[in-house]
């Protein structure tokens, strides 16, 4: 009997040490936001590129081309993990879908261009997001 007593309190004595140390040290888990924030950055970047380059007209009007290039930018190859992009312009009549993501950054650029002496005003919007 005096050796079942002893496991017991053995036991006992070490349940309550490891609920001590779980009070005394508890585990903290720290969630940041620098997913969100390297989004928005690489669509700014992005988009920022897209205008040095003086494509913004032509990406406007032609998928194709703009594809291309966030291809070769964004490709999971390349970048490292999977991301969808889309575009949207406002001004000009071109229509695009916005495919499905869990989180996503756009931001909006403003481009006036000269055609035969008459000049377009369109909004250019870029989009990124994570597809899970």
């Amino acid at each position: 009997m005096k050796g079942i007593i002893n496991i017991l309190e053995f036991l006992l004595t070490g349940a309550i040490l490891i609920l001590a140390f779980l009070h005394f040290f508890p585990q903290y888990s720290i969630k940041t936001e620098w997913s969100s924030t390297l989004l928005g950055l690489s669509v700014i970047d992005t988009l920022n590129t897209i205008e040095r380059l003086n494509k913004t007209y032509d990406f406007a009007t032609d998928s194709g081309e703009f594809q291309s290039f966030m291809n070769k930018i964004y490709s999971p190859q390349y970048h490292g993990e999977p991301l969808v992009w889309w575009k949207e312009v406002h001004g000009l009549g071109s229509n695009s879908t916005i495919p499905y993501f869990v989180e996503g950054k756009k931001e909006l650029i403003i481009d006036v261009i000269d055609i035969d002496g008459e000049f377009y005003v369109y909004s250019f919007s870029l989009g990124l997001g994570y597809p899970y």
